[in-house]
């Protein structure tokens, strides 16, 4: 981004940047750790990140706050609105993130005791290592701009709702198969489906990256 006359726009876009950068660090943790208390079955680590929900909550509307505050105030040029824009509709992204692991936390507890025998176990974990991998990479793109990678994530997405496709197709045969398995069937889709959520905000964020690169949105890997 250029510089600008004045040295305290500078500082303020620059701290919007850090927050964000701060935000997304939250919100990367949240997913880490609940899928860590689900398949560890650590209901103190679920709670955690229950309790914690409310940190990504104030770091996203503080962040809103300030992007609205320097809009209206420096009526930016195109260049830093898009920035500015991009940063408000990511950091909506991100804390709905922090909504869906909060949601695999409470499931976690739920479930009381994840059972890693059970047929859907596998795919579950690649999917949410899928997930936390494009996460990580939406905010590498942002950070760097990087054009190329945030196309190469947006296309990974496929991987991932194929995952969660296998995922709801096990847990569906178990709850036909094993009647007293319905209950937790049914929490491990709702927990696919969080995961699945995330993969999707991790895709618009990098659909935001190429908005902010080349003033296009993108729908399905093609500019408008």
């Amino acid at each position: 981004m250029q510089k600008h006359i004045s040295g305290a726009y500078d500082t303020e876009l620059d701290e919007l940047k850090t927050t964000f950068t701060e935000l997304g660090g939250l919100a990367e943790r949240q997913v880490a750790d609940a899928t860590k208390a689900l398949f560890s079955n650590d209901s103190e680590l679920a709670a955690s990140v229950k309790n914690t929900e409310l940190q990504i909550n104030l770091h996203a509307m503080e962040l809103d706050k300030r992007a609205e505050w320097v809009i209206a105030r420096r009526q930016p040029a195109a260049t830093d609105l898009r920035l500015l824009v991009s940063i408000l509709k990511s950091s909506t992204d991100l804390e709905r993130v922090g909504d869906e692991a909060e949601r695999i936390a409470k499931l976690a507890d739920r479930l009381s005791v994840y059972d890693s025998n059970r047929p859907y176990h596998e795919d579950l974990v690649q999917l949410s290592n899928g997930v936390s991998v494009a996460l990580r990479e939406s905010l590498d793109c942002f950070a760097r701009l990087d054009v190329e990678q945030a196309l190469q994530t947006i296309a990974g997405d496929r991987e991932i709702d194929s995952l969660y496709d296998t995922v709801v197709k096990h847990a569906t045969k178990e709850m036909k198969k094993v009647t007293k398995h319905v209950t937790n069937a049914l929490a491990i889709i709702w927990v696919a489906r969080s995961l699945e959520r995330i993969g999707d905000h991790a895709k618009n964020i990098c659909q935001t990256v190429v908005y902010l690169v080349h003033g296009q949105m993108i729908i399905h890997n093609v500019f408008e």
